[in-house]
């Protein structure tokens, strides 16, 4: 028996069979577009991620908020664990 696909798993299958979806460019194709983009300025301008791309971006990103109060959780689990090693360090000497 197989594993349970997660939604995850789901996300990332549905982009992949996305990406090989896409029809390549010829070599005249690319010569073309080389050409023209270099003989015709274009303005810059931010490249936007498509919604079904948002959401699986989504998926890995966490509040910073959230972040930082795990790490000083971590910390003071780590003092407190490292306070207690030199407490019975002392107390059994």
């Amino acid at each position: 028996m197989g594993q349970r696909r997660t939604r995850k798993d789901k996300i990332i299958a549905q982009l992949r069979r996305k990406v090989r979806n896409v029809p390549a460019l010829s070599d005249t194709a690319e010569i073309e577009s080389i050409s023209v983009g270099m003989s015709e300025p274009q303005k810059a301008s931010e490249p936007k991620p498509s919604p079904s791309l948002q959401g699986f971006l989504s998926l890995f990103s966490y509040d910073p908020l959230l972040i930082r109060k795990d790490l000083l959780k971590t910390l003071r689990w780590a003092c407190l664990a490292f306070m207690l090693e030199i407490g019975l360090y002392f107390f059994l000497r």
